[in-house]
């Protein structure tokens, strides 16, 4: 979850949302598949609940979380029991990394956040530790027709298909490896929320976000595997040019020689 979130739920007892899950078991995936696993950037880290997973299941790598919304107060609270291997910054700037040495940069749910995301793209490539191999992972919300109050609640500037997102990365800067969509199932449970909203008027008809899940564990772990099962199923058969929509969008790609 993004900062904004975690601070609303901050001292409160919750659960993981399936979709955070599953999200975190997505980059685990992905990660494991890069050639190179040694130094992670993860830029927008939010509340560093992926950050934090890639740091326990890599314990040899060096993962850098990056939030310009990270405060003193924030990082006293989301480091408490941090792996030594996770370091944050409120700066990307900042991270500490030598030419040529950043493995995997991770921009999960992010660049819907601005307003000009190229600008974000360009500062990521200027980065000293990125190289060609570097792989970059992006995911952004689907599909601007489903665009509600609750992209306006989270900040969003918009949202995105296969199409849009391939236009922030010219082909001249970028080499997109992969492209597609997961959390199949999702969409249609979206695209009904978003009419109620459109018919009853009602800006909160498309939910307050995932800190509101308060469903038992056995339910959130059936949830979650189902949706793990869905993402494999629609990454493979991406694999094979049968791009299934979803409610998530995601581009995987490589800076240009």
């Amino acid at each position: 979850m993004d900062v904004k979130e975690f601070i609303e739920i901050e001292g409160q007892n919750f659960r993981r949302h399936p979709w955070e899950i599953v999200r975190s078991k997505v980059l685990t995936f992905w990660v494991s598949k890069s050639k190179q696993q040694s130094k992670i950037v993860d830029i927008g880290s939010g509340d560093a609940f992926l950050a934090n997973s890639i740091a326990i299941n890599y314990k040899c790598s060096e993962v850098y979380a990056v939030d310009s919304s990270y405060t003193d107060k924030t990082l006293t609270s989301i480091s408490k029991n941090k792996p030594s291997n996770l370091h944050f910054y409120n700066r990307l700037s900042s991270v500490p990394t030598q030419p040529g040495s950043i493995d995997i940069v991770v921009m999960m749910d992010v660049l819907e956040h601005v307003e000009h995301p190229e600008m974000l793209l360009k500062e990521v490539l200027e980065l000293p530790g990125v190289n060609q191999d570097t792989s970059i992972l992006i995911t952004v919300p689907a599909y601007q027709f489903l665009f509600s109050q609750h992209d306006k609640n989270l900040g969003h500037f918009k949202r995105y298909n296969i199409k849009t997102a391939k236009r922030m990365l010219p082909e001249e800067l970028f080499q997109v490896k992969h492209s597609g969509y997961f959390f199949n199932s999702l969409l249609t449970v979206r695209i009904l929320t978003v009419l109620k909203e459109k018919i009853t008027g009602n800006k909160n008809a498309t939910g307050n976000g995932i800190t509101t899940w308060k469903k038992g564990k056995w339910i959130t772990r059936l949830i979650s595997s189902l949706l793990w099962a869905e993402f494999k199923i629609s990454w493979y058969l991406a694999r094979l040019g049968i791009k299934l929509p979803g409610l998530t969008c995601y581009i995987i790609c490589h800076p240009s020689q």
